[in-house]
C-alpha cells in the first residue's frame, strides 16, 4: 500500500466521521433533556394560560458587525414567538433567578432580540419562580430627526396634493 493510498484511506474515514456527527450530534444527557422539556411545557401551559398563541418555536437569528475590516457574530435565539392580540412577543425561557437586570444587559442581549425578530417587546419566563417580566423598547430620535421626518412627510403630502390639484383642474 502506497503513501497515497493510506492517506486517501485515513481522509475517507475522516470525512465519515464529521458526516456521522453532523448527522447524529452527541446529545444531552437524558435527566438534563426531561428537565429542560419540562420548564418548557410549564412554560407553554403558562402562555396558553394568559391568552398567548404560541406561533412559533425555537428561532435563532444571527446579529453580525463590522468595524472597518473585523467582522463580529453573535446568535440570537428565542424560545418562542407568541401573538396576544395584533401584538408579537419574543419569549425567553428560563430557569434560574441569576438574571440581574441592568440597562447594560438590556441594551447587550433582549433589544437586539426585540429588533431581529420583529416583535413589539419580549417576554421573560422566569419558570422557576413563576415570574413573567415584560421587556419593551422606545428608541427616540433626536430632534433634528424628528423635524427633517417631518418635512419630507409634508413634502410629499404637498406635492400630492400639487399633483392633485393639477390633474382635477386641467383644461
Amino acid at each position: 500500500m502506497t503513501f497515497a493510498n493510506w492517506l486517501g484511506i485515513m481522509g475517507a474515514a475522516a470525512v465519515l466521521v464529521f458526516v456521522w456527527i453532523a448527522l447524529f450530534p452527541p446529545g444531552e444527557k437524558k435527566g438534563e433533556s426531561a428537565k429542560l422539556s419540562d420548564h418548557m411545557d410549564r412554560a407553554k401551559a403558562w402562555l396558553a394560560d394568559n391568552g398567548y398563541h404560541i406561533v412559533r418555536g425555537r428561532q435563532v437569528a444571527q446579529w453580525v458587525g463590522y468595524y472597518d475590516k473585523d467582522e463580529y457574530r453573535k446568535l440570537l435565539s428565542i424560545d418562542f414567538i407568541v401573538r396576544k392580540g395584533a401584538d408579537y412577543f419574543a419569549v425567553k425561557v428560563t430557569r434560574d433567578q441569576d438574571q440581574e437586570i441592568s440597562g447594560l444587559k438590556l441594551r447587550e442581549e433582549w433589544f437586539p432580540l426585540c429588533d431581529a425578530f420583529g416583535v413589539k417587546g419580549i417576554l421573560h419566563l422566569d419558570v422557576s419562580s413563576g415570574e413573567p417580566h415584560t421587556i419593551d423598547f422606545e428608541v427616540v430620535p433626536p430632534r433634528y430627526v424628528r423635524i427633517r421626518q417631518l418635512g419630507y412627510k409634508s413634502g410629499w403630502m404637498l406635492t400630492g396634493a400639487i399633483a392633485m390639484f393639477a390633474l382635477l383642474h386641467r383644461t
